[in-house]
């Protein structure tokens, strides 16, 4: 089966008629698991030491106990800054209970131009994460199956999406599986996917249930992530391709990005983020799916093709982090910001992944120098957590 083509006009037409379907539910919540009242915490968000438990202070200065794993904490913490706190952070989140394990950052967020911790900060350009939604959509809304071929005669770089670029094309050889589109990021498949099957109201739909436009479920405030989608009246195959692809106006904190991977841990289901720790609190209450059981079981295998072959290959394929490579699924992203400026680096994953326990998100800005990239500090975050897990199990024979 091959991708049609579909011109500018037609194009409209069809993303108009798509959107039409935007208040609708697809079976689905309209929203994420409303959380309880929530805490604003200080612009610095020092954590503070009281005999090895550690404490976020609030906006008014007032101290309360964190879920923060405090061996993972000071090592990710230790990790970034001996490799010259670049603007970084990296969120770990026990899928099972919500609780945040480890917010670390790199360098300080007044020097850069935030005004709160960088793992709330949401305007680190999404890139390829939003492909995430863009899969899920696809997954849900057509008949599109992971290893279905797709003629592609087009490129993958962003370079091909252009008013007339060769991803357009339908003559030609060449095609690529969702499986491997969604491991290798590929540009050009996700735009022609998007504007021959998915249109802008079905993209734009899974994005809001996936945490965009809205608070995030967690006792703490979590800037809201914000996304500009091309306007219906006047989209063209270039602007509606581009943005599902992930070069849009589309911004996300890690502490989103590992949220995301919390949901697709749990099946769809939203659960709400735990960073205080309040003993016998169980009024936050998990939501309903945000997509099939099918799609879940489909999603979460598909994030292993980014480890294996795919963007992230690289890093999980050396070194001491080849051990965890077949247990880790994941998406990357990278993407030119303005604020902060450099290029961005991002990923999201589980592991296990045929069992999620943790989820992982990173951001790292790559300005004048060459730090580590975002799966670095994952695969960081991940093996950290196994070995400190195997050491504690140890312990307790």
């Amino acid at each position: 089966m091959a991708l049609k083509f579909v011109d500018k006009f037609g194009a409209a037409a069809l993303l108009s008629a798509i959107a039409l379907f935007d208040t609708t539910t697809f079976g689905v919540s309209s929203s994420p698991v409303e959380s309880a009242a929530k805490l604003r915490l200080s612009s610095a968000t020092d954590i503070k030491w009281d005999n090895d438990v550690p404490f976020l202070a609030d906006a008014g200065g007032k101290l309360h106990k964190s879920t923060l794993d405090p061996e993972l904490q000071n090592h990710l913490q230790a990790f970034i800054a001996e490799r010259g706190a670049p603007i970084a952070s990296v969120v770990v989140i026990d899928v099972v209970t919500g609780e945040v394990l480890a917010m670390a950052q790199g360098r300080s967020p007044e020097k850069w131009g935030a005004s709160s911790h960088t793992a709330l900060y949401s305007r680190f350009p999404a890139a390829s994460l939003f492909k995430t939604v863009v899969t899920t959509a696809a997954l849900e809304m057509t008949p599109t199956g992971p290893d279905q071929p797709f003629g592609l005669p087009g490129g993958c770089g962003s370079q091909d999406i252009t008013p007339t670029g060769t991803w357009m094309n339908d003559e030609g050889g060449g095609s690529m599986s969702l499986r491997r589109a969604f491991g290798k990021s590929c540009n050009g498949f996700f735009a022609k996917l998007a504007i021959n099957q998915l249109g802008i109201g079905a993209i734009t739909r899974y994005a809001k249930l996936f945490g965009w436009e809205s608070q995030l479920p967690a006792d703490v405030v979590v800037d809201t992530s914000k996304m500009m989608p091309p306007p219906v009246a006047n989209s063209t195959t270039h602007t509606v391709g581009r943005f599902a692809a992930g070069f849009g106006h589309v911004g996300i904190s890690p502490m989103h990005g590992a949220w995301m991977a919390t949901l697709i841990a749990n099946g769809g289901v939203p659960k709400p983020i735990k960073l205080l720790r309040q003993p016998g609190d169980e009024s936050a209450q998990n939501g309903t799916p945000i997509y099939s059981p099918q799609t879940g079981k489909r999603l979460m295998d598909m994030m292993r093709s980014t480890i294996h072959g795919g963007t992230a290959s690289q890093t999980f394929g050396r070194g001491r982090y080849r051990s965890i490579a077949h247990e880790v699924g994941g998406k990357t992203g990278t993407l030119t910001g303005r604020t902060p400026a450099g290029l961005t680096s991002l990923f999201i994953g589980l592991y296990p992944v045929s069992a999620p326990r943790i989820a992982v998100s990173s951001v790292v800005v790559l300005e004048d120098r060459y730090y580590f990239k975002a799966p670095q500090l994952a695969a960081e975050a991940i093996i950290t957590w196994k070995q400190q897990k195997a050491k504690n199990t140890h312990a307790r024979r």
